[in-house]
């Protein structure tokens, strides 16, 4: 669990860096930046002193790849690079303030080391702050710390929270693209002085952003469509253009032939990715590459299609073709903008109809039709996902195992999910029961009880006297007191019903009225 520089004095038995998330190291943000909090865990075998709690969120961009260009002399190769920091977060001691401040500029090289918990570290003695054992929460106050003070904790397990709210520019992981990433990295360190190495430990993370089930693009439908006058028309649709990475959507294609002979060859989708990079000098290298492919060559049951005749069009054809969206980060990135050019990412999808013309067996003058659909990918913690397997090295290095691929997210309940998520639909209700005049079925009925159900209360309590349901008659449960009865100031037992209109006592020195 550490990454932990060899010292003289015993080291911590555990350390942990715990995260509030969809999983342990993903966090999933509201379109408009959300709050990122987890607790920092520890436990120290012995009373150790230490100058302070540092914890450092950090994103690195990085980008790499050759460069193939011509020349009058013959082609020429070159290294494209660049690195840097795209965002930073840093908590200066968590013993004395659990919110973190976001560096105002970020984009310097990742190789120089944040002065701020050096600038704590440095500062000469204040005194020494006694911590109880085993904290849980801030245990000083920033107002009441010293300035370059010592805190003394004794032996114990220690749990000191962390929060910051992210904005909504704030970049998204991307770990998928050949050229290029950005990366994140979560740095704890136990500084114990400016000449002793400190406890350090690095966690990987990533970050994304969701859409609410509100936005737009979910109900905003993509087609195109185009004519041919006397000859052909066709029709294509998808029915959102917000997709969650490892769901599935279809492609409804109609066709409407003016002229007879068309048959229908093949239809093929296919998931285009476009990225762009930027260099130091504001260079722009853009390429996109086919991310996932899907195709019909056969079309048994569509109507107006006669697959005996080589899928002879002699009405109006209408059909889906369903399309899966990648399910790992490896195959697909999701759209994002990093930082202000340095990482874009875009797709679409494009459509291949081919239609022939001519007889059966023959190859026939053939007519190709090309569209695209612009879509937008989105993370989605409903929908199961695959990152790659990163890992993080004691010097703050990301290594990435090739073909290794982990999940994202763990199965929740639907009561755990946020409140930018999608409510569970009515199917999934567990208090709503089915009247059907029967109340013996009330009480009794046929379903297996349900956990999620509120428990029947004990005999002891209020509740508990009133008589079970099975005993009760429509009439029972029908009648309605007088006015007086509801305000002669008589309480009635819980386990008492209304009275009947025909148990009602006209009132004294009157008749009742109706």
């Amino acid at each position: 669990m550490l990454s932990l520089v060899k010292t003289g004095s015993k080291e911590p038995i555990y350390c942990d860096i715990r995260v509030r998330g969809a999983s342990r190291d993903t966090v999933v943000l509201p379109a408009e930046g959300g709050e990122l909090g987890g607790e920092l865990v520890f436990s120290l075998p012995e009373a150790t002193a230490l100058k302070a709690v540092y914890l450092r969120l950090v994103g690195r961009f990085k980008m790499g790849f050759l460069q193939i260009g011509p020349q009058s002399s013959g082609r020429v190769v070159g290294m494209v690079k660049k690195e840097q920091v795209a965002f930073e977060c840093v908590w200066e001691n968590l013993l004395t303030e659990s919110e973190g401040q976001i560096a105002a500029a970020p984009g310097r090289r990742p190789g120089a080391v944040a002065r701020t918990c050096r600038a704590v570290v440095g500062r000469r003695s204040g005194g020494v702050v006694q911590l109880p054992a085993g904290v849980t929460g801030t245990p000083v106050a920033r107002e009441q710390a010293p300035a370059g003070c010592t805190f003394v904790l004794p032996a114990g397990n220690y749990e000191l929270p962390f929060h910051v709210v992210l904005p909504a520019d704030a970049p998204e992981t991307v770990e998928g693209l050949q050229s290029g990433s950005l990366l994140y990295a979560l740095e704890s360190r136990l500084e114990r002085g400016a000449l002793r190495t400190p406890y350090a430990r690095y966690q990987y993370l990533r970050i994304f952003r969701t859409l609410p089930v509100d936005s737009p693009a979910h109900h905003e439908e993509m087609y195109v469509t185009k004519a041919w006058p006397g000859r052909l028309q066709y029709e294509l649709v998808v029915s959102s253009r917000a997709i969650a990475v490892g769901a599935q959507t279809a492609l409804q294609l109609s066709l409407f032939p003016f002229q007879k002979g068309y048959r229908l060859a093949s239809f093929t989708a296919s998931l285009i990715q476009y990225y762009a990079f930027t260099d130091d000098t504001g260079h722009v290298y853009e390429d996109e590459a086919v991310a996932h492919r899907t195709e019909m060559v056969h079309f048994p049951d569509v109507a107006g299609c006669d697959p005996a005749h080589g899928n002879l069009l002699v009405d109006t054809v209408r059909l889906q073709l369903p399309f899966s969206i990648p399910p790992d980060l490896k195959r697909i990135t999701q759209d994002c903008d990093v930082g202000a050019s340095l990482i874009r990412v875009r797709h679409k999808l494009l459509a291949h109809i081919v239609l022939l013309r001519g007889p059966p067996d023959a190859p026939g003058k053939k007519t190709e039709i090309k569209a695209s659909i612009p879509v937008m990918l989105y993370i989605s913690p409903l929908v199961p996902v695959q990152g790659r397997t990163v890992l993080v090295d004691n010097a703050g290095r990301f290594h990435i195992r090739p073909g290794v691929l982990t999940d994202l997210f763990r199965t929740r309940s639907a009561d755990s999910l946020p409140s930018w998520d999608a409510p569970p639909s009515y199917e999934s209700r567990v208090h709503d029961r089915l009247y059907d005049g029967d109340v013996g079925s009330l009480a009794s009925g046929s379903a297996p009880p349900d956990p999620a159900a509120p428990r029947p209360p004990p005999r002891d309590s209020p509740l508990g006297l009133l008589p079970p349901l099975h005993s009760l008659s429509l009439d029972d449960l029908s009648r309605v007191p007088t006015y007086q009865q509801q305000h002669d100031g008589r309480s009635l037992p819980l386990h008492h019903l209304s009275p009947a209109y025909a148990a009602t006592a006209p009132p004294a020195g009157g008749n009742s009225r109706t």
